[in-house]
């Protein structure tokens, strides 16, 4: 290695001010920032549209079984089954009702 004292405390006093040069940049902490939070932010965005699409799906699910229970309760007819069976499919919807 290095036997002179002198060269080895002349890099060093170039290495520290190196760090302390590249310590006072502020160039590029910008693009550093976004290329930590831009995954978290996509993220949090595709969340956001998973809870709604599943919030859509809960209610639209929702209101094909009350429009089922409704509709079976104002028949006046014995089969009720095949009436509330009816609604979800005149709704356009696919899941089935089970009576």
């Amino acid at each position: 290695m290095w036997t002179d004292g002198s060269r080895w405390s002349s890099r060093m006093a170039v290495a520290a001010q190196c760090a302390r040069e590249l310590r006072s940049d502020e160039r590029g902490t910008v693009a550093i920032l976004m290329g930590v939070l831009l995954p978290v932010l996509v993220g949090a965005m595709g969340l956001a549209l998973e809870i709604s699409y599943w919030y859509m799906t809960n209610r639209s699910m929702q209101n094909v079984a009350d429009a089922a229970a409704i509709a079976a309760a104002i028949n006046a007819g014995s089969n009720y089954n095949v009436e509330a069976k009816a609604v979800p499919h005149s709704m356009g919807s696919r899941t089935a009702v089970t009576m």
